[in-house]
């Protein structure tokens, strides 16, 4: 009986010590972080300012407000756009060119055309929280050639995160 009991005690010693080898198992995690990041327009419809005669006479009116878009990343990245396509769209079925919609980015800048195709923003080396980015503009006018109403046209901005 005694020789029994001390087999099982060794048993149990056995099994505990084994026990503990596999308790000092290490496990390695790995975390996938996915490159985030989102923007957001002020508003999806823009106005120019009423229209009056020292606007004619200099051929153009300047947006009401800027556009402005924020930006989230938690990478660096780059702010692009472009209109959708190459003409204004006015009442009646009319049409303007897109190329006279101004912008620019400050008031020290010269105005540029509105591009047709992806053009740089902004590019920023490091993550953001909120950035924003202000797109200041101006129409052309040719009262001669412009019917008077409402036109519009799509803006499409994207978003880059660079690595």
């Amino acid at each position: 009986m005694f020789r029994s009991f001390f087999l099982s005690a060794f048993l149990l010693f056995s099994i505990t010590l084994e026990a503990r080898v596999v308790a000092r198992e290490e496990a390695v995690v790995y975390l996938d972080v996915p490159a985030l990041g989102r923007i957001r327009s002020s508003s999806s419809m823009v106005k120019t300012q009423a229209v009056t005669m020292e606007n004619l006479k200099n051929a153009y009116v300047e947006f009401e407000e800027t556009i402005e878009v924020s930006v989230w990343s938690n990478l660096s990245w780059r702010l692009s756009f472009h209109a959708d396509t190459p003409s204004v769209l006015g009442p009646d079925g009319t049409e303007k060119s897109a190329q006279d919609i101004k912008w620019r980015l400050n008031s020290s800048e010269p105005y540029k055309s509105v591009p047709l195709h992806k053009t740089t923003l902004k590019t920023s080396p490091s993550n953001a929280e909120k950035e924003k980015v202000q797109l200041y503009g101006k129409i052309l006018l040719n009262p001669e050639k412009d019917t008077p109403g409402v036109y519009s046209i799509n803006l499409r901005f994207f978003l880059e995160t660079l690595m």
